[in-house]
């Protein structure tokens, strides 16, 4: 059954007979993608074989798995495949909506984000960046009803996202540093972006929205972001100050690592 959808694939809740059990099935048809991006690949290359060689060296529990990376055919439609672990809870963004009328501390959120700003530190002591931030790409492992006991982890790893160029959602737009913009990207943009994800979890909204990529660049760049307390009384103006430092728009006024981020915010909401 269908999950979800990309602009040039799909995603696929499906059963693993040798391990019996459900998992996701992430597809992208080789025919969508740019050929520049495809050229000089060998004939049966899979885009995801970085991804997959990565994760099969390190494991972290604050990152999904990838189980398998594949090639098939439908219809004489040729496309690449991985499956990862399927979580029956889903993504923070149907939980968040599943549970809108909870009121979730600045605590809480800020345990969120400790979980997720240690799987991005690890990454970057590894030299790998995420760039892939949407409430989408963050999964529920637990079953839970408060914020305070989730337990999450990052999902797709973008080695075939912002590094060439494939089609994004307006979405995606929503968590892009100013710096991404101009095609350059640094361990303080997935600061960046997990502060948005931060903002979003306190305020119910990201501090940019626009509907289309032309309007959400001149806000990221040249906008700044809104105080997160002009959308949630609950918040502490030490707590602005965090987020509002983490969303600068230059890379060199964050903090110095998403890791010293995401202390100062749990510092500040306590």
């Amino acid at each position: 059954s269908v999950l979800g959808g990309k602009p040039i694939g799909d995603v696929y809740l499906s059963y693993d007979r040798l391990r019996e059990q459900d998992i996701v099935l992430k597809t992208i048809q080789t025919n969508m993608v740019p050929f520049h991006l495809m050229e000089g690949q060998e004939e049966d290359s899979n885009l995801f074989q970085q991804e997959w060689d990565l994760l099969q060296q390190i494991e972290h529990p604050h990152i999904s798995r990838v189980m398998n990376v594949g090639k098939s055919y439908i219809s004489g439609f040729p496309f690449i495949y991985k499956t990862m672990p399927y979580y029956a809870e889903g993504s923070l963004s149907r939980w968040q909506t599943q549970f809108a009328g909870r009121n979730s501390s600045p605590s809480d959120v800020a345990r969120v984000i400790l979980q997720l700003a240690d799987a991005l530190q690890f990454l970057h002591t590894r030299g790998v960046l995420y760039q892939n931030f949407k409430l989408t790409n963050i999964m529920i492992v637990n079953e839970t009803q408060t914020m305070r006991d989730l337990h999450v982890v990052i999902s797709d790893l973008p080695f075939i996202h912002d590094i060439i160029n494939l089609p994004k959602t307006v979405e995606s737009y929503r968590y892009f540093a100013p710096e991404q913009w101009d095609g350059e990207a640094f361990t303080s943009s997935d600061q960046y972006g997990l502060a948005v994800v931060a903002y979003e979890l306190l305020t119910g909204r990201a501090p940019f929205q626009g509907n289309s990529d032309a309007i959400m660049r001149r806000m990221h760049l040249t906008m700044p972001a809104p105080a997160p307390s002009s959308f949630n009384r609950q918040i502490y103006p030490f707590i602005d100050k965090v987020l509002l430092r983490a969303l600068s728009k230059r890379p060199a006024e964050r903090f110095d690592s998403v890791h010293s981020f995401a202390t100062a915010l749990e510092r500040a909401s306590n």
